[in-house]
């Protein structure tokens, strides 16, 4: 019975530092404002819990400021955009939170959209990433917010972090986790209600 005890509290410890891994950004969206040749710099802070692993970076640019919210559609060459962009590209550890420099300089006038991705080390295909969007506006001009009422409407549901649908699906495997553990836990417990039941009759006779 003590052992079945110990096996009860293994799986909640264990299926709360699974499922409570998490990686979030204090900032949803970086504005560039600026001119040609010019260099805008921006921080943005990645915090962890129960996360100390290495941390890739990228960034990724839509080919028009109407492109949609997903990030497998920009395809966009930074290079053809006129877009120098420098940040660090990766983090060997992060035990509580590391801050990414995000610098641009373009050399075209426009108005361009992106995103930075950080992305957690992963031994399967199951991969969830954290990103900031990027507008950038070149000739000193205010960006229009409302470019796209989807992508705001986005961007102001999920603040500080681009997820989910956007970047890479998590819900999978949340949620094959939490049923691993829930069917686990329902079989300890009719073992243990089985094992009381045997011991009730072979002691007691009822």
């Amino acid at each position: 019975m003590r052992n079945l005890f110990f096996i009860f509290l293994f799986f909640i410890i264990f299926s709360s530092v699974l499922v409570g891994a998490t990686l979030n950004l204090n900032k949803g969206k970086l504005y560039f404002d600026l001119k040609t040749g010019e260099e805008s710099c921006q921080e943005v802070v990645i915090t962890a819990s129960n996360y100390t692993d290495s941390i890739n970076v990228r960034d990724v640019w839509a080919n028009s400021m109407s492109e949609d919210q997903n990030l497998n559609h920009y395809t966009a060459d930074k290079s053809n955009l006129g877009i120098k962009i420098n940040y660090p590209k990766s983090f060997d550890s992060i035990s509580d939170k590391q801050t990414a420099k995000v610098c641009i300089t373009p050399s075209i006038p426009g108005q361009y959209k992106g995103a930075i991705i950080f992305t957690p080390k992963s031994d399967t295909n199951i991969v969830v990433e954290v990103g900031s969007w990027l507008f950038v506006n070149v000739t000193g001009s205010q960006i229009v917010e409302n470019e796209s009422s989807e992508q705001n409407q986005t961007a102001n549901t999920n603040p500080t972090s681009i997820t989910g649908n956007v970047v890479g699906n998590n819900s999978t495997m949340r949620n094959t986790l939490i049923i691993v553990v829930v069917a686990a836990l329902i079989i300890i417990a009719v073992l243990i209600f089985t094992i009381r039941k045997w011991k009730r009759r072979y002691y007691y006779g009822y």
